[in-house]
């Protein structure tokens, strides 16, 4: 216990200090603005301070981790398979992704039959934007999209070309990642802004990486998740012990947000099950902006009766009632 309660205090005097430094920023530029510094020695500064203020975020990421840990590690003996390891990693999957009906909203698949369709809110209109990331040689999503009068801004830096073209379509060969940007990769806010849509709330998202999901997302702003009206994913990788700290950042930040309202299990890929809750390595998951839609409890067995396998040669996963 003493461990989380040190924790806390480390967080609380990191946060202290960014927010120190990040007052120290405001008035070097202040300064700037009325002494005329050099501006080599201000961009200087400037660098040192973000430097400080990304090591301090990536120590509050560790000690999450930490935190996350000794949770795990803190259990009593183990008596069923609710107690182990993968018993608790599980539940508390579960919980982070919660389901919730949604009210006067119904669904609708958006491309194809199998994999490369999504189960999403049917509320669409022509002043809508669609991200899509991950492409390959299917782009049945994203012509759904484009009967709808949306236009898609398509990124996948694996192709050299569209399947595909569409006067709707605005494909870059490029992927997407979290802060380490590469000569073929960059973040969903730089793709964003540089597509003139910073502020714009009536964004769609899809996703599917394989994996590179996780990097992304932990790194994204709040307010840039905020612009996205709804959101589906695959994420993969779910029953990683490895990246199970990651994993559970990001549903907690989606969760600030969002609202989880559909998931379904990708049966091309194995599953696992601990204590009758069953995870699959890939899972897809739509989300709805909180702030946009009215939401009421739910229970259903999953898959739904609208759902299809992604592998039509292969049984369903059965996830059975997702919600604890």
């Amino acid at each position: 216990m003493g461990l989380f309660i040190g924790s806390n205090r480390l967080l609380n005097r990191l946060r202290t200090i960014r927010d120190i430094v990040s007052d120290i920023q405001k008035k070097t530029n202040n300064q700037t603005d009325n002494q005329s510094i050099n501006q080599s020695i201000n961009q200087s500064i400037n660098q040192s301070i973000n430097q400080l203020s990304n090591r301090i975020t990536q120590i509050e990421y560790n000690i999450q981790d930490l935190k996350i840990t000794l949770n795990n590690l803190y259990m009593p003996p183990e008596q069923d398979d609710k107690y182990s390891w993968d018993g608790r990693r599980f539940e508390y999957l579960h919980r982070l992704l919660e389901i919730k009906d949604i009210k006067d909203v119904g669904f609708v698949r958006i491309g194809h039959e199998y994999d490369g369709g999504y189960i999403m809110l049917d509320d669409f209109h022509e002043n809508m934007i669609a991200y899509s990331y991950g492409i390959s040689n299917d782009v049945s999503w994203d012509l759904d999209m484009a009967n709808h009068h949306i236009h898609c801004y398509m990124y996948d830096h694996t192709i050299t070309s569209l399947p595909q073209e569409s006067l709707y379509f605005h494909w870059r060969k490029e992927g997407i990642c979290g802060i380490k940007k590469t000569d073929h990769c960059n973040t969903l806010d730089s793709h964003i802004n540089h597509n003139g849509h910073a502020s714009n709330k009536n964004l769609i998202l899809k996703m599917d990486v394989e994996g590179a999901e996780w990097d992304a997302l932990i790194n994204l702003d709040e307010k840039t998740l905020n612009q996205f009206q709804q959101m589906v994913f695959e994420f993969h990788d779910m029953y990683d012990p490895h990246r199970y700290s990651m994993i559970c950042r990001v549903l907690e930040k989606l969760n600030k947000t969002h609202q989880c309202i559909h998931v379904h299990g990708n049966n091309y890929g194995p599953r696992k099950c601990s204590n009758k809750l069953v995870i699959p390595h890939a899972l897809e998951v739509l989300y709805a902006r909180k702030e946009s839609y009215e939401f009421l409890p739910s229970q259903h067995f999953y898959p739904r009766e609208f759902d299809m396998p992604c592998n039509p040669y292969a049984d369903e996963i059965i996830l059975g009632y997702w919600n604890l």
